[in-house]
């Protein structure tokens, strides 16, 4: 595992870094750690050729847990930048999963220039949040990091326990995950500017929008636009059947047939 001990925040941050070529920069959903959704895709043989940068955000997976940091999504994006000049790179695919998919385009927004192409998944574009960092914010900070967090990973202890493949994916990186980054992360996808999604439809770069097959139900969410609402607006959206929100865990050839169409769309806008 790469890392890059930050000066400014006195913390460091971890990722694998995998294969050679064009890079793609792959980024996690809400404080899990990068390697249980992303690994199997950077290594699909479809991938070959092209080098992923998998990056855990500080709090969360494999990075620190520092005590200063805000957890703000500019912070974030911040500390992505200081990883991308660390290794010399200086444009790149951005692969992001649910809040992974909201950081890339805060990434966009920040760093136009840096950003090739963009591929969000079921990402909060707007504000109000998924069910999941409703749940973590609903109460508010003191009240998450005095029981809150203990007692939402115990409820999904036990579905885990009944066979939930879900609720053991977030047991296992939520309980290494920072508290206060988990809650912090959660509440800034729910507060999430009204403007967000205009300013993501005005992203120059080509930008594909990813759902999973069985949440299309014509129901509009934060991280479930319209699709014709995205087209209008010269966002591509592409489905990947029979799969939820874990897309690419519930159906990994699927997936990677629609990131590969994703990633060779270099002249859509």
């Amino acid at each position: 595992m790469s890392f890059l001990y930050l000066k400014d925040i006195d913390a460091t941050i971890r990722w694998v870094d995998l294969g050679h070529g064009d890079p793609i920069l792959f980024l996690p959903g809400l404080s899990l750690p990068v390697g249980s959704g992303f690994t199997a895709v950077a290594a699909d043989p479809s991938l070959q050729g092209r080098r992923s940068i998998l990056l855990d955000y500080l709090g969360s997976g494999q990075s620190d847990h520092p005590k200063t940091f805000d957890y703000a999504l500019n912070s974030h994006v911040k500390t992505i930048i200081d990883v991308l000049d660390h290794l010399n790179i200086s444009s790149i695919d951005v692969v992001g999963h649910s809040m992974g998919g909201t950081v890339g385009i805060y990434l966009a927004m920040a760093h136009p220039e840096r950003v090739s192409r963009l591929v969000v998944g079921e990402g909060n574009v707007e504000p109000g949040g998924g069910v999941m960092s409703l749940r973590v914010s609903q109460n508010g900070e003191a009240a998450f990091l005095n029981g809150g967090c203990a007692t939402l990973l115990e409820d999904l202890r036990a579905k885990s326990k009944m066979g939930a493949a879900g609720a053991d994916r977030l047991v296992a990186g939520w309980q290494k995950a920072d508290p206060r980054g988990l809650f912090a992360n959660a509440k800034a996808l729910v507060d999430l500017p009204d403007e967000t999604f205009d300013q993501f439809a005005a992203l120059p770069m080509p930008k594909t929008f990813v759902f999973g097959g069985e949440n299309l139900n014509g129901e509009t969410t934060p991280d479930l636009p319209n699709p014709e609402r995205l087209e209008r607006h010269g966002i591509r959206p592409l489905v990947v059947p029979d799969a939820g929100h874990a897309m690419m865990l519930d159906n990994h050839a699927g997936f990677m047939t629609v990131l590969k169409t994703a990633l060779g769309e270099v002249g859509h806008c």
